[in-house]
């Protein structure tokens, strides 16, 4: 590697380095690579652009003239100009790193997105906030919403439900539209005494489907928790880390960036701590070892190496939103296919409809851009007017806050944002098996109904 090295990645939160589990197991990595190599010198940079990433997400590190993304091309990078730290393990080690490496991520990843992002408390209290901290507050809107989305989405086949009370309503229908006992936004809000003798039925129903579903999630979060942290647990041993009893490893540094936010983000409903702290205790002291050897008081990471992105001015703001919107209005008429379960009078049928197509795309993406650019300049105005930094943070006492409660502008960010964190998926997903990829996912439409849309790459 030539010129300065430089690690981007999402910035700190939850008491933790990065928001993110695969920056938190690339700062670890470098760390200790520092550490078992005095020569090997870098920055940290806590940033929120990810267009220039190769494949649209952080953690990436680059040099003068080369920008590699993703935890394990990191590692392979640093092995191959002489920096790494899986220099002591044996053949038979190596062999077996890419398959726990895999393990990790996959099982890793979705316990996250069950924890931090499909839980509502969790999210709304915690990981929303988090990151109104570190992004510009344009970026609030795009990229907190669509990466819950994106985790919905990828859990969405294990039918856990009950962390979700925002899609509560998503459940089987009948006939008449009463769900298994789903009563309508008028029971509920109607008291005993005014409830028909259905409405309280419907009550009743609900109230049955939620102890029911309840304690089935119960179970699939134990045997989901148990499968990811069984196998760790025995690997880990009587050893000091998962492979060797000498040194940590990349694996480790893997392992710490999912275990850490697992243990240690303080989080409202921490299901998935208590998990690990009640039937894995060896592992949860790992973990809080691991973590407290590399970032603790005492640890070996420095933080007077992290640097923050510049924070982009009025007129980049701007220009970001018109841009991005423009391109998104485009990139979206050639990809949106119809979905003949959906119904056409709805006005989500914007979004699972080849309605662009019907449309002047400029108009469209000029109404769009001054829609956001008037947003922009006004919540600039909240912002220098209230004094407060803070202004995005969600109440849950005030109800759920979606991007389409913001009138036009906040529908078409939503959709934007959505439409970012769907494209880097299937980036990432491309890149990692080498194929073409077919994603099909549920957007979310202006009064909350669900379109169908499929991508292929």
């Amino acid at each position: 590697m030539e010129g300065p090295i430089a690690l981007r990645v999402w910035g700190k939160g939850l008491g933790l380095p990065s928001v993110d589990a695969e920056c938190i197991a690339a700062i670890t990595y470098l760390a200790h690579t520092s550490e078992s190599n005095p020569d090997f010198t870098y920055t940290i940079i806590s940033d929120y652009d990810t267009d220039s990433s190769p494949n649209g997400d952080f953690p990436v590190l680059s040099d003068t003239f080369k920008k590699t993304a993703g935890y394990g091309s990191i590692i392979k990078e640093l092995e191959n100009v002489g920096f790494g730290i899986n220099n002591s393990l044996s053949a038979e080690q190596q062999s077996e790193l890419p398959a726990w490496t895999s393990f990790i991520q996959q099982r890793g990843q979705e316990l996250l997105d069950l924890y931090l992002y499909a839980s509502y408390y969790n999210y709304w209290d915690q990981m929303s906030p988090a990151f109104t901290k570190i992004l510009p507050w344009y970026y609030n809107y795009i990229i907190p919403p669509a990466r819950r989305a994106a985790a919905i989405a990828r859990t969405k086949y294990l039918g856990i439900r009950s962390l979700d009370i925002d899609n509560l309503d998503d459940v089987p229908t009948d006939k008449d539209g009463r769900i298994s006992g789903k009563p309508s936004a008028t029971t509920t809000s109607l008291s005993p005494a005014q409830s028909t003798p259905q409405q309280v039925l419907d009550q009743q129903r609900m109230q049955k489907w939620l102890r029911v579903q309840k304690h089935s999630d119960t179970f699939q979060l134990y045997q989901l928790s148990e499968a990811f942290f069984r196998p760790l647990n025995d690997l880990l041993g009587e050893k000091k880390y998962l492979l060797n009893e000498d040194e940590p490893t990349s694996l480790d540094c893997l392992a710490i960036g999912y275990l850490a936010p697992m243990l240690l983000a303080p989080v409202t409903q921490p299901w998935l701590a208590d998990a690990l702290k009640q039937r894995f205790p060896k592992l949860q002291k790992y973990t809080a070892r691991f973590h407290g050897q590399t970032f603790g008081h005492q640890g070996i990471f420095s933080k007077d190496i992290m640097e923050s992105a510049p924070s982009p001015s009025t007129y980049e703001g701007i220009k970001f939103m018109s841009q991005s919107i423009s391109g998104w209005v485009v990139s979206w008429k050639n990809t949106v296919t119809p979905d003949p379960t959906i119904n056409r009078t709805s006005p989500s049928h914007f979004y699972s409809t080849p309605f662009l197509s019907s449309a002047p795309i400029q108009a469209i993406a000029l109404s769009a851009t001054v829609i956001a650019g008037l947003a922009f300049a006004a919540s600039k105005y909240i912002l220098v007017q209230s004094g407060d930094d803070n202004v995005f943070t969600h109440d849950k006492r005030k109800g759920t806050v979606r991007l389409t409660d913001m009138g036009e502008a906040g529908a078409a960010l939503a959709a934007f944002g959505q439409r970012r964190e769907i494209d880097a998926g299937v980036e990432r997903e491309r890149q990692r098996t080498g194929r073409a990829t077919v994603v099909e996912v549920d957007v979310e439409g202006e009064n909350g109904d669900i379109g169908r849309q499929v991508l292929v790459s």
